[in-house]
């Protein structure tokens, strides 16, 4: 029944555009990538919605997103990984739970690192933002001294919390580039089409759907890196140039910062390689083909930082980032750790 509402709200969005040939997704139809043809709500009562997609092999997807999956965010036209919410316990649930049987149902850091000193400060961090994200679905506790109580049946509650979150989100979707497939060739930036010459994907030439377009556009993506040297052909491989990557970030970053110096009166500084601490305050987010940039003011002069989920709760406050090998541990406030 909830599928022939979806199909019917499907037809009467899309008219005759609607393609004769399609299925609605579900958990065993296994990951997903295409481009977005069309979203809308599919239950209001609900509060559910609904994209489809065209994927790579010419197959046009119904997708139900469920409830609160940010789909404004999602752009119609933009490119989507999308596979099926696990409902799988968590290794991190498992040792919590293990850690906690040891000490009378306790958890901390220092409990941790007692009980297994081989672990990582950055590793026993990951565990204490699960329990955070746990207390505030009101499945543990924390006294005021940060020791977390977890209780003796916690993994039977974790399962019945991922059963009901599968429920209102039974799909985990990515946006891959918020820009349209046409857009990407000769964009000055990172785009995904550079993710996918990079190795990470592999698209392969065909006749039919969506990967015959992304096949044509990594050709004209080619052709365009090279003539303005950031890679080159050996015979017919097509080699990147070790520092496209981070060249195509600069670009497309110094042109939104020019923009962005108009707008807030400032000065662009940029980070540089061997800065391993930014500070500023958080005033708002950018969206660039490369991903969500954070931008930080400090007197007369901002910086851009990749945007992270976290930093909205800290909009308007002074925020520290320090490098920490590949990874940016974040801090607010009076040092609260906001996490990579």
């Amino acid at each position: 029944g909830e599928q022939g509402d979806i199909i019917k709200q499907l037809h009467r969005d899309m008219k005759k555009d609607t393609p004769p040939d399609f299925k609605i997704y579900q958990a065993g139809n296994g990951s997903l990538v295409g481009q977005v043809m069309s979203k809308g709500l599919s239950d209001e009562f609900e509060d559910r919605y609904y994209i489809t997609v065209d994927d790579m092999g010419g197959q046009f997807w119904i997708v139900d997103v469920g409830r609160g999956n940010d789909i404004q965010e999602v752009p119609v036209g933009g490119i989507v990984s999308i596979t099926s919410t696990s409902q799988n316990i968590k290794p991190a649930d498992k040792l919590i739970a293990e850690i906690a049987g040891h000490y009378q149902g306790q958890y901390n850091a220092e409990i941790h690192a007692t009980f297994n000193p081989k672990d990582s400060p950055e590793f026993i961090k990951s565990h204490i933002r699960r329990l955070e994200a746990m207390r505030r679905a009101g499945l543990v506790t924390r006294s005021s001294d940060g020791i977390f109580t977890v209780p003796d049946n916690y993994l039977h509650k974790i399962q019945q919390h991922e059963i009901s979150q599968k429920q209102d989100r039974p799909v985990s979707m990515e946006t891959l580039s918020q820009f349209r497939l046409q857009q990407l060739p000769s964009y000055n930036g990172v785009t995904w089409l550079d993710q996918v010459l990079m190795g990470k994907e592999d698209i392969t030439d065909t006749a039919e759907g969506f990967r015959r377009k992304v096949s044509l556009s990594l050709k004209q993506r080619q052709q365009y890196l090279v003539q303005n040297e950031m890679a080159e052909f050996r015979g017919e491989t097509f080699v990147p140039h070790k520092k496209m990557l981070s060249q195509l970030r600069q670009i497309e970053l110094l042109q939104k910062a020019c923009v962005l110096e108009d707008k807030l009166a400032s000065k662009y500084r940029p980070v540089t390689d061997n800065q391993r601490q930014v500070t500023g305050t958080y005033q708002q987010s950018i969206t660039l083909a490369s991903g969500k940039y954070a931008v930080l003011m400090k007197t007369h002069e901002f910086t851009l930082v990749p945007w992270r989920p976290v930093m909205e709760q800290a909009k308007g406050k002074i925020i520290s980032g320090i490098m920490r090998g590949n990874s940016m541990t974040w801090q607010f406030g009076k040092g609260k750790d906001l996490g990579r």
